[in-house]
């Protein structure tokens, strides 16, 4: 995991995917490190793969027993005009079928990568690259990176 201290970057947390109308509350970059760092939802992770065989049903447990943030920012209601301040982050999510430790150490290396981490299921990565604070362009700058990183990695 790649790690740079810095508070500002604040978004909503929501108590899961099931409920996720309006937030539970807002955290930062670093209180999202914590929780990955130190293990805080390792058991329910633990759970999730043990029991995930079949993607569907992955989906709605992982919906109904973790929590969730929208880390491009704080918003009002979880829609696409719900955003009240945008973070200056975004997230991707790569799948990673082999060579996982190799990719995910050079994604780590990585110039544009901000933060790097194995998603819930266990087979692929979340990384959240700093962007220009800007609603109007998120959608652009989103694909692009995407593309960077699925043409890079």
């Amino acid at each position: 995991m790649q790690h740079q201290t810095n508070s500002a970057y604040r978004f909503s947390l929501y108590r899961n995917l099931t409920y996720f109308d309006q937030p539970d509350m807002a955290i930062d970059i670093n209180q999202l490190y914590e929780i990955i760092k130190e293990g805080y939802l390792e058991k329910e992770i633990k759970t999730l793969r043990k029991v995930c065989n079949n993607e569907e049903i992955c989906d709605k447990i992982l919906r109904g027993h973790l929590p969730a943030v929208t880390l491009s920012g704080i918003f009002g209601v979880r829609n696409g005009t719900g955003l009240i301040k945008h973070s200056g982050l975004i997230q991707m999510e790569l799948s990673v079928t082999e060579n996982y430790e190799a990719i995910f150490s050079e994604i780590c290396k990585d110039i544009h990568t901000y933060l790097a981490f194995r998603n819930p299921l266990g087979n692929g990565l979340k990384v959240v690259v700093k962007i220009r604070e800007s609603a109007e362009t998120h959608s652009h700058q989103y694909l692009a990176l995407e593309t960077y990183y699925k043409t890079k990695f």
